[in-house]
C-alpha cells in the first residue's frame, strides 16, 4: 500500500562572531512526515535525514533555482547596494518569480497561495488572507511535489513554517502525491542580513 511521505529539507544558519564581523555557517537539515494512520494528516514527530544531493535527485530544478537566485541577487547588489535588506530580498523574491512565470510550465510554478483549511486546502489568489504563501512549487510527477523557499535575510525556514507549508501542499493535492520537499534556497554569495 503506497504512503505518502513529506521530506523537509530546509537549511539553518548558525552565526559565529568573529572579531570584526559575523559570518554565516549554512548546514543542510531534512525532515521527512509521513501521514497519520488514516492518512488524514501528518506526523511531525518522526523524521528522516535526507542529503543535499537526495534532494537534488528528488528535486531536479533545485541547482536551477539556486543558479537563478545567485544571479539575481548578485545583480541586485551590483544594480541597487543601498536598498535596505528587505528591499533587496523583495526585490530578488519578484524577479525570480517573474522568470519562472516567463516559462509558462504548469508544473513549476511561482507566487503560489493555498488557502488554509482544515480538510482540503486549494489553491488561492497569492497573498490573500489565510492562505499559506509559497515562492517556488516543482510538481516533479505523480509521486513528488518540491517548495522552494527563498530566503535573503538572516531568518531561516522553521520546522513549524516547513510543516505548515507541507500540511497544506499535502492537503492541496488532494493527498495523491506520495511525498512533498520543502527546502530553503538562498543566496551563496551575498551578504545576507
Amino acid at each position: 500500500m503506497p504512503h505518502w511521505t513529506c521530506i523537509i529539507a530546509g537549511q539553518s544558519i548558525r552565526i559565529y562572531p568573529d572579531n570584526s564581523s559575523a559570518r554565516a555557517i549554512i548546514e543542510f537539515e531534512n525532515r521527512e512526515y509521513r501521514p497519520v494512520e488514516g492518512g488524514q494528516g501528518l506526523d511531525i514527530v518522526g523524521t528522516k535525514l535526507l542529503t543535499r544531493e537526495e534532494t537534488r535527485i528528488a528535486c531536479p530544478r533545485l541547482d536551477e533555482i539556486q543558479s537563478r537566485v545567485d544571479h539575481i541577487d548578485a545583480q541586485m547588489r551590483d544594480e541597487y547596494p543601498n536598498l535596505t535588506s528587505q528591499q533587496h530580498g523583495t526585490v530578488v523574491h519578484v524577479r525570480l518569480a517573474n522568470e519562472i512565470k516567463a516559462q509558462r510550465d504548469p508544473d513549476f510554478k511561482a507566487e503560489v497561495s493555498i488557502l488554509k483549511s482544515e480538510t482540503a486546502s486549494r489553491f488561492s489568489d497569492y497573498g490573500q488572507l489565510n492562505t499559506v504563501r509559497i515562492d517556488v512549487l516543482e510538481r516533479v510527477d505523480a509521486q513528488t511535489v518540491c517548495v522552494y523557499d527563498l530566503k535573503t535575510g538572516r531568518a531561516g525556514l522553521s520546522v513549524s513554517r516547513s510543516s505548515e507549508i507541507a500540511r497544506e501542499v499535502y492537503k492541496a493535492f488532494g493527498r495523491v502525491h506520495q511525498r512533498v520537499i520543502v527546502t530553503e534556497v538562498r543566496p551563496k554569495n551575498g551578504n545576507s542580513d
